[in-house]
């Protein structure tokens, strides 16, 4: 049986795939020529992974829109951005709904439904209005207005030509309007006196609050005009910056924390994910055990663990397990871990399976938190193509998924291990579970990836009735996952956003100097402007800056290799304030050089000493276990290799598969688990160590 895919480009030509189900094979078609060339799984995948066989890039796109895709989504405005995914969901539905035609008089209740379904206005509601009428109505519902059918037509076809990449959506109003007006200080706070007072509870209105301005104004230019450092604004523009105030902030001022949450923060289920990948949750948790660190010099403590976890198969697609807190060098960690091709052998031999999971998400669910807030975060889903939403405030549920995978963590995974902690001091009791730690934390991660692959991935879920690594096999046949391009530059596109000044020494990034020949050439093109650059937090020897033209990444050496280099950004804040503190020549490479040294070692020798709750801090600043070893292999051919590798295994050839029931799906009919059979492994045996 042959499906075919959608139009691609191979070797420059448009061609179209065909892939034959019973052989698994894929034929390619020369559309110019009509020549069709049979390749196996293998070779096609090597010729899709080094770009030989690729998605057009369409010509029908403006050039302002084609330049857009290249363009880093943290120089957009916020609001834009916002406006950019309203119009991916009408996109997006549309093209579920598998794009009725005709469109002039089959889109338009299907547009309504949407807008239904978000809450937004509907033009039915204004027909036989004249244009007065509909702008009076318009103001007072302060709602957005359900688009035209044109305009969504117009929104699939860029969307489509994108390859589905929402950023093509985004309004191009950073090139529109003139520049800001400056306006003195005494002006700004004069005009931030009325605003505060307009974000109070006595709710005033804007007319009063400008005549009040404007008495003020004629009042002191009439006592004295020349010492009158300010001018008075229009009303328009005092009614446009109050218009611009954050809606949520407003109503939290003005009405009460409770009316905005009531407006603003809806809980719920979360997003529905229909196909592998469509919803990732990415959550935290602590782990229930202590443990030592590699050296074997002190029982450091509780590890963290950032987990992502796909919403559709219950499968977990990335991980990160280290002592560095909740972070943003922690979370794109765990972001990195479930994009990229994993070759598990290379640091866990011993592990029997393959963890075939890769490609970029669909839609990322996370909580509120700093990192989660950040502009790093932002900047490297941007890349990704995928949309981040928030989960509103105390409602768990959002994502429920993650959540109770780590209490599964804790309860089922980790209670096995020697050094087990307790969730309260009531079952702890006289308990110490320092005494009884006997895992280094290299261990402890053998240990997670062990089960989380072995037990876990294989053990019957209750939530989706069936296997999650089988069920994955199953929804992922015929489907590729997306790797974004530009993503062999691991340490760059994965780095925390900052910027900085150009001078013509470089740039300066937390007293480290940072140059090259490239920033010598921007800086003579363009002279001192701000730049956006991107840090490696376990490795300050080069910053990846962001082209500002190309907005492309471009790696920069520290003009002080032998300090920065293998030195985390934890580390340096930590030196530089002691050096600060010290009154220490910091501008001394010699100096600086001696610092890291005898501050590494001083750290490492206090881990030992530190009392339970510093001592991770102190093995933090120390480097030890921060670092997750990566399944990434490095080099130039990376990527080719593991996309090879990955999806090339057959669904059923694990020895997993054989051992649990033939259909994954029969032992839900018949209302029993699927018992797994672990008596081949030393690490799992007896019946505590059953499926859960």
């Amino acid at each position: 049986m042959f499906i075919q895919s959608a139009n691609m480009v191979s070797d420059g030509l448009p061609a179209a795939i065909l892939y034959d189900q019973r052989s698994e094979t894929y034929s390619v078609r020369n559309l110019s020529t009509n020549k069709l060339e049979a390749l196996p799984k293998q070779e096609f995948h090597k010729r899709l992974s080094s770009g030989r066989i690729r998605p057009p890039k369409s010509t029908k796109i403006d050039p302002d829109r084609s330049e857009q895709l290249d363009m880093d989504i943290s120089s957009f405005r916020d609001k834009d951005v916002k406006e950019g995914l309203r119009r991916a969901d009408y996109a997006r539905a549309i093209i579920q709904r598998g794009e009725p035609s005709p469109q002039s008089t089959a889109w338009q209740p299907e547009i309504e439904a949407i807008a239904i379904a978000k809450g937004e206005d509907l033009r039915r509601n204004y027909a036989g209005l004249d244009k007065a009428e509909r702008k009076r109505r318009r103001k007072a519902t302060k709602l957005m207005l359900e688009p035209d059918w044109r305009t969504v037509a117009e929104w699939v076809r860029l969307y489509k030509e994108a390859n589905f990449n929402f950023i093509v959506l985004i309004p191009l109003h950073v090139k529109k309007g003139r520049a800001v007006q400056s306006r003195s200080d005494q002006e700004k706070a004069v005009i931030q006196e009325f605003v505060n007072e307009y974000l109070t509870m006595e709710r005033p209105v804007p007319a009063l609050l400008y005549d009040n301005m404007k008495a003020r104004y004629h009042r002191e230019k009439k006592n004295d005009a020349k010492k009158s450092g300010w001018r008075l604004m229009s009303r328009s523009s005092f009614y446009a910056m109050l218009a611009r105030l954050d809606e949520y902030e407003v109503t939290r001022r003005r009405y009460g924390p409770e009316a905005a949450k009531s407006m603003f923060m809806h809980g719920g289920k979360g997003p529905v994910a229909e196909h592998p990948l469509d919803v990732v949750e990415v959550d935290a948790t602590v782990a229930d055990c202590d443990v030592w660190n590699d050296e074997m010099t002190a029982v450091i403590g509780r590890p963290w663990v950032y987990v992502a976890i796909d919403r559709c198969t219950r499968m977990v697609v990335g991980i990160y397990i280290g002592f560095e807190p909740p972070s943003t060098y922690s979370l794109l960690q765990c972001v990195r871990c479930g994009v990229l091709p994993k070759d598990l052998r290379s640091q866990y031999p011993d592990i029997p399976v393959t963890w075939d999971v890769m490609g970029s998400w669909q839609v990322m669910v996370t909580d509120n938190s700093k990192e989660a807030l950040g502009n790093s975060l932002k900047s490297v889903i941007g890349k990704l193509g995928t949309e981040h939403r928030l989960a509103p405030v105390k409602t768990p549920q959002f994502k429920g998924i993650v959540e109770r995978f780590n209490k599964t963590f804790n309860e089922n995974g980790v209670a096995r291990l020697p050094g087990k902690t307790y969730g309260n001091v009531v079952e702890r009791d006289k308990y110490v579970s320092s005494k009884s730690a006997v895992l280094t934390i290299s261990e402890f991660r053998y240990f997670v990836h062990y089960w989380l692959l072995v037990d876990y991935c294989y053990a019957w879920h209750e939530g989706v009735g069936a296997v999650p690594a089988l069920l994955w096999d199953d929804r992922i046949k015929g489907y590729q996952p997306r790797i974004p391009e530009g993503i062999e530059d691991i340490a760059g596109v994965f780095g925390e956003l900052h910027t900085a000044t150009l001078s013509k020494t470089g740039l300066v990034f937390l007293g480290l100097d940072y140059n090259s020949t490239y920033l010598e050439d921007i800086h003579y093109k363009y002279g001192g402007i701000e730049l956006s650059f991107k840090v490696d937090p376990v490795d300050l020897g080069f910053i990846y800056v962001i082209d500002p033209d190309t907005k492309r990444l471009c790696p920069v050496p520290c003009d002080d290799p032998a300090y920065a280099s293998g030195l985390t950004l934890h580390q340096h804040k930590k030196i530089r304030a002691l050096a600060k503190a010290n009154e220490t020549n910091w501008e001394n490479s010699e100096i600086r050089l001696e610092m890291r040294a005898d501050f590494i070692a001083w750290t490492e020798k206090l881990v030992a000493d530190a009392k339970s709750k510093a001592k991770r801090a102190r093995a933090r600043a120390a480097g030890q276990g921060v670092v997750q070893p990566s399944l990434w292999r490095s080099g130039e051919d990376a990527l080719k290799r593991q996309l090879d590798k990955a999806r090339s295994k057959p669904v059923g050839e694990n020895p997993f598969a054989r051992k649990a029931a033939q259909d994954p799906f029969e032992a839900d009919a018949v209302g029993q688990s699927t018992e797994i059979d672990y008596s081949d492994f030393q690490v799992f045996k007896g019946d505590q160590h059953a499926a859960q």
